[in-house]
């Protein structure tokens, strides 16, 4: 999914690079927030026009991003919901403090999908090779598969999980770093 930069960002380089470096960010926040990509895209345009709006005053955008995007999402989320409340979404508070939380959730839900792995072999596969850095040797014996086998299927994962942020809004991985 290609992003579109919102007109009034045109001919402002700070607003270009903070745009660039978040929005796919601040997009999957909200996506993984509202649950709708259509809202999630709604919510983040409208972050980065009040961002636009008060440039000069912002220290750190990040931060004044991810606190935007929160009184964004409540009230997006209250209009559809009336009778929520802020505790509801004190979650939603943590998530964007940091950000990290959310980026953590959105990988631990990639890593859970069926979708994802052609079967549970694979999905032990990627965790031996992404996260324990075993060699597609040693992965392939522990799997008793070949170790042409383990990279092909491997290589089968990665694209799936790269289709699979796609779809959320990010378009590559360092993204979610």
């Amino acid at each position: 999914m290609v992003m579109a930069m919102p007109a009034v960002a045109k001919g402002n380089d700070l607003f270009i690079d903070v745009y660039e470096r978040y929005f796919a960010l601040i997009y999957s926040t909200a996506y993984t927030k509202l649950g709708d990509a259509d809202d999630a895209q709604d919510a983040a345009q409208e972050v980065f026009i009040r961002f636009h709006a008060k440039m000069g005053e912002v220290r750190e955008p990040r931060t004044w991003l991810y606190g935007t995007l929160r009184n964004v999402v409540f009230d997006m989320m209250k209009r559809k919901k009336p009778d929520i409340t802020e505790g509801e979404m004190d979650d939603l508070g943590v998530t964007y403090v940091n950000g990290f939380r959310d980026t953590r959730l959105m990988i631990q839900e990639a890593l859970e999908s069926d979708a994802n792995f052609i079967d549970e072999a694979d999905r032990v596969l990627f965790e031996l090779v992404a996260s324990y850095d075993f060699t597609y040797r040693e992965a392939a014996e522990q799997l008793g598969i070949s170790e042409r086998q383990a990279k092909y299927r491997f290589g089968l994962a990665v694209r799936r999980l790269a289709e699979y942020f796609r779809e959320r809004g990010i378009a590559k991985l360092e993204d979610l770093l």
